[in-house]
């Protein structure tokens, strides 16, 4: 993978919920590809003012991470990514997923070993706001060429 595959260097992301930013927020890009599965990868926790930073090389370090796990499934992404990076915060149902997931790999090195504490810290948050909608603003530094897609959920 080159700098050229992905061309935003610095992603500013707030989490909201109706509107108001939340603490400690999970998000998921998902980098559509041409061929094979998207990349789904998740960054957090955001601060408590809902804000997280993710840089280029961050979402780079992670797709190496999926590729190196499940080469077969993914394409890489120099030569298939769409130019699209997708947003959202992260709900319940997302949580319980990646608790699964992270039992299931947890050998595999792939997910940090704080992250269940924390998803559950995030999940008790949401447990407030039932019924509300998740959104996200981003701000994008670099990559003139990059779309970005906001896609709000409720939070369950």
């Amino acid at each position: 993978m080159t700098g050229t595959v992905l061309p935003a260097e610095v992603l500013l992301l707030l989490a909201l919920v109706n509107g108001v930013p939340l603490d400690g927020a999970w998000f998921t890009l998902t980098l559509p590809m041409r061929r094979k599965n998207p990349y789904r990868l998740m960054f957090g926790p955001g601060s408590p003012e809902g804000t997280l930073i993710v840089t280029r090389d961050e979402i780079l370090r992670e797709v190496k991470k999926v590729r190196d796990l499940f080469l077969m499934d993914y394409e890489d992404p120099a030569l298939g990514w769409t130019g699209v990076i997708e947003v959202r915060v992260m709900n319940r149902s997302d949580i319980a997923n990646v608790l699964l997931a992270y039992n299931t790999y947890r050998a595999a090195d792939v997910y940090p070993s704080d992250m269940p504490t924390s998803l559950t810290q995030f999940e008790a948050t949401l447990t407030e706001h039932d019924d509300e909608e998740l959104t996200a603003e981003v701000q994008m530094q670099g990559g003139e060429d990059t779309r970005i897609r906001v896609l709000p959920q409720s939070v369950e």
